[in-house]
């Protein structure tokens, strides 16, 4: 019984056996471990807030948080780089189908699509990056004036999720509410963002800004990777992980110190006499201390300290011992073991988060590739694509057509998007296999150049005009067997039935 059952049972037995009968009952019930209460699960704390409770207070930190690993830490930086080189690459292809004139307006727009100067594979990028380090980015659809001498009267423009004004959450009129800096109708449907002008985090007093106007959400792009149901902010992927990295990297900090620790050479100096530290100059309250030359207690000065390839003397009755640290042996051990679970923790391998190959055969890479492509793969089709891709080009088309670009006709959406390729660990066993899978009706041709990275329209494109090259240049050589220009006659080829030198002794005898 616990303190509480003893007070209630104090003033009645009855009652606090009750209590005490009762909890019993309670903790059979209860058969999960994780549920149970006790010392092991003591100072656990687990609120049953929802997401965006959750996120409320802490995205701001979080975010801030990661981007100063990426910006400090090796290891933070690497994996960043090498998840945008593989989700996005450089770029992701819409395919228009047999609408060759969408294609050629969308290739030109995508030259200048993004509104500080950059490409649409660049802005692409961009965005990914932002939603992995930020946990979330904006994308504003800036209409532009035709006198603007764009390809389409449009541009896209990314912005960090500190834009968005949280600071005028609440209830609206109509049943509507404002929240995190979204505006939601009665229904929970997003209808409108608050952004700021400027990034609230300019350095400059003059750029500072505290003002904010309300977009409606039709000209906004959220993207963010949904966790849990309701959420209506992202969260940086480096949430599981930012303790982790830090202390690690302060780890390797105090490991560095103690290696210069040890790469110096330390000494204690014995005396017998007491006299000994007054004869050199030093107080007797001042030995020990280690500024070298500088003034110690009462004005005086202390004696010298030891330096990298000083020599001294010793006097009779002193006697010198060196100091002679160990070294730590569990190093490797330990950040080998936490660079693991970082690296589950971002979605990356160990080898790409270290660069450190010197573990893995070719089944084991082959086997964490396999992995990481599977989680590259859901972000691209089930986040990346659906969010970003789908709805700049849908903002394109409705933006041609309404500048008289397009006809109706050729308002649909892209057929499809190609990724980037994956390269191969060893094509003299994958480009077999894509082959086999090919012949077995596993796969198409078009699944073949998506997996290559390659657009299978525009393949064929390429390819036609090379065979029509190939034709060209064959038929300005003649280059039709002996019947050409110039060739050598060649013999006939012997009969199947008998061989080469058989017939040619025969032809020789008669």
């Amino acid at each position: 019984m616990n303190v509480f059952d003893s007070i209630v049972g104090f003033f009645s037995p009855r009652a606090g056996l009750a209590r005490w009968a009762d909890r019993q009952v309670l903790d059979e019930v209860r058969r999960f471990d994780g549920a149970q209460k006790g010392r092991r699960t003591d100072g656990w704390l687990t609120p049953g807030t929802s997401a965006n409770a959750t996120n409320a207070l802490s995205l701001p930190v979080l975010r801030n948080r990661a981007r100063d690993l990426v910006d400090n830490n090796e290891w933070a930086a690497g994996a960043v780089r090498r998840w945008i080189a593989q989700a996005v690459g450089t770029g992701i292809v819409p395919d228009w189908g047999d609408r060759d004139a969408v294609d050629a307006l969308w290739q030109q727009w995508a030259k200048v699509a993004d509104a500080d100067g950059g490409s649409f594979a660049a802005a692409l990028a961009l965005i990914a990056r932002t939603a992995f380090v930020s946990g979330e980015v904006l994308i504003r659809i800036r209409p532009r004036k035709t006198s603007d001498g764009l390809p389409v009267p449009f541009q896209i423009q990314v912005l960090e999720p500190d834009y968005l004004d949280v600071s005028g959450d609440g209830a609206l009129d109509g049943g509507g509410y404002r929240q995190d800096g979204i505006e939601f109708d009665a229904i929970g449907r997003r209808v409108a963002y608050w952004l700021f002008d400027r990034h609230p985090g300019d350095d400059h007093a003059s750029m500072r800004t505290t003002t904010s106007h309300r977009v409606p959400a039709r000209w906004v792009i959220h993207h963010f990777e949904v966790l849990r149901p309701g959420q209506h902010r992202g969260v940086t992927r480096f949430a599981p992980v930012i303790m982790s990295m830090r202390d690690l990297g302060d780890y390797e900090d105090a490991t560095l110190m103690r290696k210069k620790v040890e790469a110096c050479i330390g000494a204690v100096i014995t005396s017998t006499d007491v006299r000994m530290p007054a004869a050199l100059g030093m107080p007797v309250d001042s030995v020990g201390e280690t500024a070298s030359g500088s003034a110690g207690r009462g004005g005086r000065r202390n004696g010298p300290r030891l330096t990298p390839g000083m020599m001294t003397r010793i006097n009779p009755g002193e006697s010198i011992n060196f100091l002679n640290p160990t070294a730590s042996a569990d190093y490797q051990i330990y950040t080998r073991r936490r660079d693991r679970g970082v690296a589950t923790g971002l979605g990356v391998t160990y080898e790409q988060l270290t660069g450190d190959y010197s573990q893995v055969n070719f089944s084991s890479g082959r086997m964490g590739r396999g992995e990481f492509r599977a989680e590259i793969q859901q972000y691209q089709l089930l986040c990346l694509i659906p969010q970003v891709c789908e709805a700049i080009a849908t903002a394109f088309l409705a933006m041609a057509h309404v500048a008289g670009l397009l006809r109706p006709d050729e308002l649909a959406p892209p057929e499809d998007w190609t990724t980037p390729g994956w390269m191969m660990t060893d094509p003299g066993r994958e480009v077999p296999a894509m082959l086999m899978q090919l012949d077995a009706g596993l796969a198409s041709w078009g699944d073949a150049c998506r997996a290559a990275g390659i657009n299978p329209r525009r393949q064929l494109q390429v390819l036609q005009k090379q065979n029509d090259a190939l034709q060209g240049l064959i038929g300005a050589l003649n280059f039709s067997g002996k019947h050409a220009t110039g060739a050598v006659d060649i013999p006939d080829p012997p009969d199947d039935d008998q061989p080469a030198g058989d017939k040619a002794a025969g032809a020789s005898s008669t």
